[in-house]
């Protein structure tokens, strides 16, 4: 690596590390990320990666995530009539969609019982229009769920049970906040959502219920 490489790599890390500050402000982070589209965010996930034809896997002790054309990405967001949060965006870009049930350490006989799932683009955008049942992609809401999400909300990640979800409000000051059932913002960004997630706890959203 040459002198100029050291210096391109350090600044792609200090605008990696910018992006995760919780000072940083959502107009900031999002200039960041639309200027500079290498920044990578979830590389961390990548090993978790399955092909729709690979053997089924035990979500309650293994997080497991397939990766999305940006066809699809683009597709639902013509669906929506506007676009995702970009740190979701890059979720889609860099990982796809799935489940994170797994710490990055976990004892022998971990197991999970929740969903955790990071939704299809396709499906928040069929929900947001109120298509509550997708069998093509195995997701349903509940009516009430639906009846229940504030206005402008996107239901991104499913705690489970078609009747519990982690919202974000792309049209809002706030964009890249996730909050329970729209109404508790648990983060502040998606990347520390699932940053959380996955080094902290499955479920350390919880703790910051009221």
């Amino acid at each position: 690596m040459d002198a100029l490489d050291d210096l391109a790599k350090r600044g792609k890390l200090a605008k990696a590390q910018s992006v995760r500050d919780p000072s940083v402000t959502d107009k900031y982070r999002d200039t960041l990320l639309k200027r500079d589209r290498r920044i990578i965010m979830y590389e961390y996930l990548k090993k978790y990666y399955r092909n729709k034809e690979d053997e089924i896997t035990d979500i309650s002790c293994n997080n497991i995530f397939y990766p999305l054309d940006e066809k699809i990405i683009i597709e639902a967001e013509q669906l929506l009539g506007f676009n995702f949060p970009i740190s979701l965006r890059k979720f889609y870009e860099e990982v796809g969609y799935g489940h994170i049930t797994t710490p990055v350490k976990k004892d022998s006989n971990y197991e999970f019982y929740a969903s955790n799932e990071i939704l299809h683009p396709i499906v928040v955008s069929r929900f947001f229009h109120g298509e509550l049942l997708n069998d093509d992609y195995h997701a349903y809401m509940t009516d009430y769920a639906y009846e229940e999400l504030p206005k402008g909300d996107i239901p991104v990640f499913e705690i489970g049970d078609g009747s519990s979800f982690m919202t974000m409000k792309p049209e809002s000051d706030h964009p890249n906040a996730v909050w329970y059932l729209g109404y508790e913002k648990i983060e502040d960004s998606f990347e520390t959502f699932i940053y959380n997630l996955y080094y902290d706890d499955p479920v350390y959203y919880t703790r910051r219920w009221k």
